[in-house]
């Protein structure tokens, strides 16, 4: 079994990623942080069994800006209802008494940042988790702000080609962004804990774009980069640089080549 990821695991979660948990023997990385963080030994590989080669995904990650700023914050488990294996959650009645509803209900229709994206031909996307679509009719609407569902046949190729600033709290798709070099506010709320705990990210030092904590910080950056084209600060290039290993669109190529070699080493071991 190759897992061939999907994402950057780079958190703590060996839960789901130790190698016993699924049986997995082999596992591709697109980052040297994340080689080190999958190396530890709770997770259970040995050093042969991890290769860095980049993510398929990132392949398809060619710009394509519209002029769009992206808000996608994360969900979190104690604020949705119920779901079943392979369903949608259900609808939870408690959800707009929360926090988090209450933020990023204010954030989507603040004033200050409809009246600069219309001043600067931006249009504004709000992308609401997976987890948490069965509440996108709880969201105030506005005639500047599109709501959309991560679910059903949305491309999330094509959205995140097309934007030109990120805004989220930790949704694993900042490294989407990162990889390539586009702008991103991380906006942590305090009153929103983060769901898990902080491993070998460390949002503050590494992160592609500046992180805030509380919103007025983050209706001021967000105006700002509107404001300046959305271009990515020279100090967040240079973590990305740093990060990631390839951006070469060639990551599909590397992993088959290194799949492929796994695979015949692993034969010839077993014949012995």
């Amino acid at each position: 079994l190759v897992c061939i990821a999907h994402g950057i695991t780079i958190q703590k979660n060996a839960d789901y990623q130790n190698r016993l948990y699924d049986n997995t023997m082999f596992y591709t990385t697109s980052s040297k942080y994340e080689v080190d963080h999958i190396r530890k030994p709770v997770y259970g590989y040995r050093e042969d069994e991890v290769a860095l080669t980049g993510l398929a995904r990132f392949d398809g990650l060619k710009n394509n800006d519209q002029r769009q700023i992206l808000i996608t914050p994360t969900w979190r488990r104690n604020l949705v209802g119920t779901a079943s294996r392979n369903s949608t959650r259900e609808y939870s009645d408690a959800f707009k008494k929360t926090s988090y509803y209450q933020i990023y209900n204010s954030l989507i229709n603040d004033p200050r940042i409809i009246e600069i994206a219309k001043k600067t031909g931006y249009k504004i996307i709000f992308l609401l988790h997976p987890a948490m679509s069965a509440q996108i009719d709880d969201y105030d609407r506005n005639d500047y702000t599109e709501l959309i569902q991560a679910s059903g046949d949305l491309n999330y190729e094509k959205i995140l080609t097309e934007s030109s600033l990120m805004v989220t709290d930790y949704s694993g798709i900042h490294y989407d962004f990162g990889y390539m070099r586009k702008p991103i506010v991380y906006y942590q709320p305090k009153e929103v804990p983060m769901r898990f705990e902080e491993g070998a990210m460390k949002f503050a030092t590494m992160g592609f774009g500046p992180l805030c904590t509380e919103y007025e910080e983050a209706v001021k950056l967000i105006c700002e980069f509107m404001e300046t084209e959305c271009v990515m600060p020279e100090e967040f290039k240079k973590r990305a640089d740093d990060f990631f290993a390839f951006d070469d669109f060639n990551s599909c190529e590397r992993i088959y080549d290194a799949v492929l070699k796994w695979t015949n080493e692993r034969k010839v071991y077993e014949t012995k």
